[in-house]
């Protein structure tokens, strides 16, 4: 049985998931400050 590859930045750093970004509140807007979403959306 294999692990499956971890997600990780472009430097190499792993990240927890694609499918949640850095938000204000449940709800809120996304924010700049999300980096590793900066990097995907570049």
């Amino acid at each position: 049985m294999t692990k499956p590859t971890p997600t990780t930045t472009d430097g190499g750093t792993p990240v927890e998931s694609d499918d949640h970004s850095l938000t204000v509140g449940p709800d809120g807007p996304i924010l700049l400050h999300d980096h590793y979403l900066i990097e995907q959306m570049a």
